[in-house]
């Protein structure tokens, strides 16, 4: 007989802003293609759709896994392998176009670009964008705000 294995679900999600004739829509591949609520800022809509997508599907820490992809992982630089705690990660690309929550270890979110440790969201409120962050060019005009949210090293 072999072992029953429960698959535990991967703790990462993946939101696109897209422009269509209808204006900004927000394409998740869990939700589909939802439009942005009236008033609300782009950035805003994303960061509390996936807040929301990882308050839906807790993981207890110590099932919960790096989900980068390992050795053909697109979100850093080629490396060992994953080490360290599990970190939920917030990634964007440059364009601010695509943006990622998922659980990383230690060792890739801090070799992964333009990126942020988010707090665990089981008690707070939607993820809120550093003091400052500029939501029309994706760029702190703070300075060492910055680097409270932002993964050190990172550079825009």
């Amino acid at each position: 007989m072999g072992s029953a294995t429960t698959r535990q679900p991967a703790r990462r999600w993946t939101v696109q802003l897209r422009a269509t004739h209808h204006g900004l829509v927000l394409s998740c591949p869990q939700c589909g293609t939802c439009p942005l609520p009236a008033g609300a800022s782009r950035h805003g809509a994303v960061l509390a759709h996936l807040a929301q997508h990882a308050r839906d599907n807790p993981l207890a820490p110590y099932l919960r896994t790096c989900q980068c992809g390992a050795q053909n992982c697109p979100w850093h630089p080629r490396r060992r392998g994953c080490d360290g705690p599990i970190l939920l990660i917030l990634t964007r690309n440059r364009a601010g176009s695509i943006w990622r929550l998922a659980d990383l270890c230690q060792a890739c979110a801090t070799t992964t670009v333009y990126s942020a440790t988010v707090p665990e969201l089981a008690t707070i409120s939607p993820i809120e964008p550093p003091a400052g962050f500029d939501e029309a060019d994706g760029k702190d005009g703070a300075g060492a705000e910055e680097d409270t949210w932002w993964t050190e090293g990172t550079e825009f």
